[in-house]
Order: C-alpha cells, then structure tokens, then sequence
C-alpha cells in the first residue's frame, strides 16, 4: 500500500466526514420534537460564531511571546484539572443496565465471593472490566473506604487525560504545537462527553483516549532506539490488548496498527526486522491478555456457559433491524436468548439476518445503513445525556434545570462538533498522501465506520474513541490554516447577524423549555431492578418495610412500582418527626402519592396489612441505590422515583 493507496484512503474518509456533517447539522440525534427548525437555526448560527472565534483567537495569539503562549497553556490546563475534580466531587452515578451490574458483582469478588450473576454468561463481554473494577475496590476497602465512588471518578478523569498528554505529544511532533496546543487544550476543556463519561463507571471511558495514545506512543517509538524503544513498544501492546479485552470494537485500532506497520515497512519507512518483531509482539500480548483475564476469571470462579451466550451473530441481527436503525433492541435480544442451546441461538440468528436482509433487499439495505450512519454519526454529546437518570449526588441546580442545561450544552456541543468535522476534513484533504500518521488515523474513523455502521449494532456512544481523532485533526488544520480575508465591515456585520438570530431563537426555545422544566423536577430515582431479569421485594403479611430518602431539595411527589395490584398495604411518609401521609388501600391505589412540599429526607414505611404477599418492583444489590456505601451483605432497594410537581398558579 504506496502513497496512491493512502490518498484513496483519506479521500474515502472524507467523504464519511463529509456525510456525517451534513447529517449532523441537518438531521442531528439530540432534536427535540417540534423544535427542529429553531434547533437548526441555533446550530448553523453558532457554528460559525465559532469558527470566526477561532480564527480571531489564532491571529491574537500570534502576537504572544513565547513566555505568554506557555504561561497561557499552563493557565488552561490547570483549569482543565480545576473543573474536572469540581465535576468528579458533585456528581456521582448510581450505575444503571450494564454498569450496574458489572459494579455490584465487582463488589462480591472485593468481599471474597465467587458467585456470578447470570448476567455475565449472556454478556462475557463485560467480565474483564469486572475483575479490574473488583481488584479497585478491594483496594478501597482495605483502607477503610466504603463509599470509593468519587475515587473512581477522579481515575476515570486520570485516564481519560493520558489522551490529553497524548495529543500534546502528537502536536509537537507534527511542528505544530503553536498554536495546535492552544486549540486542543480549549477542546478538552469544552467538550462534555470527556467530563460526561469519565462520571460512567463502564468501558467506554477506559477506551476513550487510546486511539490518540497509541498515536503518541507509535510517534516516540520512531524517535527512540535499544531498550527504551521495546519498553514503548511493550507498553502500546498492553494499551492495545487491554482495549480490546475491555471493547471488542478496539479490534479495528488493533488492526489498523498492524496495517500501518506493514506499510512502514513497505515504504522503507521502518526496518523489516524490527516492524516483524513489532507485530510479532503485538500478536504475543493479546493472546497473552486474553489467556491471563480467563485464568483471573476461572480463579474467581466464573465458567463460561456456551448455551447461556449470545452469539456474534445475534448483534449482526439486531443491526439489521430497520424500526430502531440498528440500535440495541430488547425484544430482539430476548427472541435468541430465550432459545434453549448455543446451536439454537445460533440458528435463530442466522435466519433472523437471512429474513431482514430478504425484506430490506439492496434499497432498503441503503437506506437503512444510512440510519445507522446517522445514529453513529449525527450525535454531538455521543449520547452523554443518555448515560443515566440516576445520581447518588449531583448539584440541586442541575436536578432543577436537568432539561434545560441538557438543552442548550446539547446545541453548543452540535456545533463544536461540526466544527471538528469540518476542520478534520480540511486536515485529511491536505495530508492525503504524506504521513502514516494521518493513515492510521483515517484506518481507525473507515474501521469503527464499518464496524458499527455496517457490520454491528450501533449506538452514538461507540464512536467516542473518534471524538480526540477529530479533536486532533481539527487542531492540525487550525494551526495550518490561513486566515479568511474578510474585512472589519463584513466580520461585524457577518456577527450581529448570527447573534441576533441566536438571540431570537435561543429566546423562544428559552420559554419552551423553562416552561417544562417548571412543570414537573425529578429529585431522585431508583430504577434497577427491571434491566435483564425482573427482581421483586416481597413483602409478607404484618411484616413492614421502611425506606429511608436522603433528600435535601424540595419534593412533592412520591411513585412506587407494586408488582401486586391488590391486597392491603399502609402507607405512611414521614419528613422528620412530621407525619405528612398515612393512607391504606391497595399497592395499586397507593403507587402514586401527593404530599405537602418538604425539602427534609423522607422515611417511607410500608406494612402489609392483608392475608397475601405483595411485591414491589425492586433490586437486591451489595451498595446502597440511595447513597453509594458499600454494603457488608446485600439488601433490597425498592424502584421508586421522586419529583417536585409546581403548579401552574404559582
């Protein structure tokens, strides 16, 4: 593969780019119903805002001094380390679906069992994060910290940070740290699903930063000769196996780089004998990351049941489906799992694909693969607000106004998003045939673009290994650009113009979306228990049960989730010593209660009152769903939700 071959390649990937700016500015994921146009016009308006900014902010830095420039980066990276230890101490996730599962197991391994979950023989995937996650809190425990979850954040954002390092590695080696830098570091500071994710105790965080990383260190490998060039070596192996041992999607970066080495050597570009070790190397660490992870999975007492696990081909199947674009579809996955044998899944499957393919014949096959661009695509938070509705802490402000700030950081993220893809397709243009660093990183965008676009089921979120790719392209072409010859006439007319178009429609979708957020606050949730098998508290008669909320905002609304429609249940919630509801009736009757406005913790005590069971909705979990603590055995934690309902007279 010469030159020619990496010209095509850049070409083919700016054409993807291409598409995905124009689904993400016309048809992007995050639109609400009924505001498209405005939302449309907010996103074109601000795109160039930014862009001009940009351009403004490059010509203003040109007049630094070097000391000044430093000075400037240093001053933007401590305030990167600021924000994000504020972000890591106010917002805690409970861990919902996947992530739930993958913690309350990791908790049972820290306490010395070895008991699995079902769970984990229909989704293997997720047993390796499992065993590194138990090892941490194990860890944690054994310095007496029982509640480790801002910890984990604030590892998260360590790790997601080494792409950060990586890209200013990246910078200087390409000759354009100045003002390549400047750029990346506002980048970093400004996109919010590196803050989003690293608050996501689950693998995408751990993946997010080592398409860039790998970069870096492919970069010092070249630099460096004897052992440290081995230790480099050894160290990008181990960064690669991991990512592929915690996402199987990371197979298509591991590919790439083995690609990539081949065409070094091809060019003369690295000497056969060393680019053959390199890939022999690479090989050696997977096989040995993959065979260590099953010993340390066996030795925690886990055996993979092969007619318990989905098979490749049931995701494949699932990614067909045209009434979800080929998103994750339960019913889908609930027709193979229920098949009793692994050559029965396997079975199910096949004829699943061979049926939607025979529906969707080639039209319909385009059009669908053109949906799931769009759900891959077309997403400029990758799904950051679709990670959770559960906190174990989060500020008053944001559970007051969760809708609204959502919103408006789901506009500006449309638009820095756009921006990237925009000045990454300038980027790839312009080095089309030159350097194998370009080359691996259009082999990664075309690779996860196959993967989840063609081949698997998609979601936004699986493309957030690209998000510092594009970042990084972005900034390259940044700091080559030539300034855009407008004159100081047109640059404010060209301004006021869009500001006052972001004024008028940012003011109407203001009242819009103030008007929901003061209809109707969700102050607290708990809703596992319902993800993959349903789980019910059972309540026996006379016995009581009691919840204690720890809340400390205003609330009004209280919802359960009975299993059992009838009997005889009473009900009382107490806020303190003040008794604000006793009622008795049926589960049904009592699912939904209304009480005084109280900003107290509230104490809910159920006791069933009639001759039968009751059932409550609820999951059996090894922390507590309400405030994090890891717990010395596992107790049950009803589904409830809790809101603050404002009326309109007020």
């Amino acid at each position: 593969m010469g030159k020619g071959v990496l010209g095509a390649l850049n070409g083919l990937v700016v054409i993807i780019l291409s598409g995905a700016a124009v689904l993400a500015l016309f048809w992007p994921e995050s639109v609400q119903a009924g505001q498209s146009w405005v939302t449309l016009f907010l996103v074109i308006s601000l795109t160039p805002i930014i862009f001009f900014g940009l351009i403004g902010l490059k010509r203003w830095q040109a007049h630094w001094s070097v000391k000044t420039y430093r000075r400037c980066l240093w001053g933007i990276g401590l305030l990167i380390v600021l924000t994000q230890l504020i972000v890591a101490f106010s917002f805690v996730d409970v861990g919902r679906a996947d992530a739930f599962w993958v913690r309350n197991q990791a908790i049972a391994l820290a306490q010395g069992q070895k008991h699995w979950a079902d769970y984990f023989q229909t989704y293997p995937n997720n047993v390796n994060l499992t065993l590194l996650i138990a090892v941490a809190i194990k860890g944690a425990l054994q310095l007496g910290v029982t509640n480790p979850w801002v910890f984990f954040n604030i590892g998260r954002f360590l790790w997601i940070d080494t792409g950060l390092l990586a890209g200013l590695v990246i910078l200087r080696h390409w000759q354009r740290f100045r003002p390549g830098a400047l750029g990346w570091l506002l980048g970093w500071l400004v996109s919010v699903p590196f803050y989003a994710y690293a608050l996501f105790d689950y693998t995408d965080a751990w993946v997010l930063p080592l398409v860039v990383d790998v970069l870096a260190l492919g970069l010092k490998f070249k630099t460096y000769t004897g052992w440290r060039r081995w230790e480099l070596a050894m160290l990008t192996w181990s960064i690669l196996a991991l990512g592929v041992a915690l996402k199987s999607n990371l197979i298509v970066l591991w590919v790439a780089t083995g690609l990539i080495t081949l065409v070094a050597m091809f060019q003369y570009q690295l000497c056969p004998h060393t680019g053959w070790y390199w890939l022999v190397g690479n090989i050696v660490t997977l096989g040995l990351v993959f065979g260590g992870m099953q010993q340390l999975a066996s030795r925690q007492g886990y055996h993979r049941n092969s007619n318990q696990a989905l098979p490749a081909t049931s995701w494949i199947a699932m990614s067909l489906n045209p009434q979800t674009s080929g998103r994750y579809n339960y019913h889908d996955f609930e027709v193979i799992r229920k098949q009793p044998t692994a050559t029965a899944k396997q079975r199910r499957a096949s004829r699943l694909i061979s049926t939607r393919l025979d529906q969707l014949k080639i039209g319909g096959l385009l059009s669908h693969l053109g949906k799931k661009m769009r759900v891959f695509y077309a997403d400029g938070a990758f799904d950051s607000f679709k990670l959770t509705t559960q906190w174990l802490k989060a500020p008053r402000w944001f559970r007051a106004n969760t809708q609204v700030i959502q919103f408006w950081l789901g506009i500006v993220m449309q638009s820095w998003y756009l921006c990237l893809l925009i000045g990454s397709i300038g980027s790839l243009r312009q080095h089309n045939n030159q350097q194998l660093d370009f080359g691996l990183l259009a082999l990664t965008i075309l690779g996860f673009t196959i993967f989840h676009v063609g081949l698997w089921e998609v979601e936004a979120r699986y493309a957030l290994p690209l998000l510092p790719v594009l970042l990084i392209l972005a900034c390259v072409q940044w700091a080559e650009s030539l300034p855009i010859g407008l004159t100081r006439h047109s640059r404010l007319r060209l301004k006021w113009t869009l500001v006052f178009g972001i004024l008028i429609s940012g003011w109407d979708l203001w009242h819009v979306n103030m008007n929901k957020a003061l209809q109707t606050t969700m102050i607290m949730r708990q809703g596992n228990g319902s993800y993959y098998q349903f789980e019910a508290q059972t309540i026996l008669p006379k016995q009581r049960v009691i919840i204690r909320l720890p809340l400390n905002q205003p609330s009004n609304q209280l919802r359960l989730s009975p299993v059992t429609e009838s009997g005889r249940v009473q009900l009382r919630l107490a806020a303190g010593t003040r008794t604000l509801v006793v009622g008795r009736g049926s589960p049904r009757q009592l699912q939904y209660v209304t009480y005084p406005t109280t900003a107290k913790p509230l104490t809910i005590s159920l006791t069933n009152k009639g001759k039968s069971l009751i059932k409550y909705a609820a999951v059996k979990s090894n922390y507590n769903q309400l405030t994090g603590k890891i717990l010395v055995k596992p107790a049950w934690f009803m589904q409830l939700t809790v809101r603050d309902q404002v009326n309109d007279d007020h």
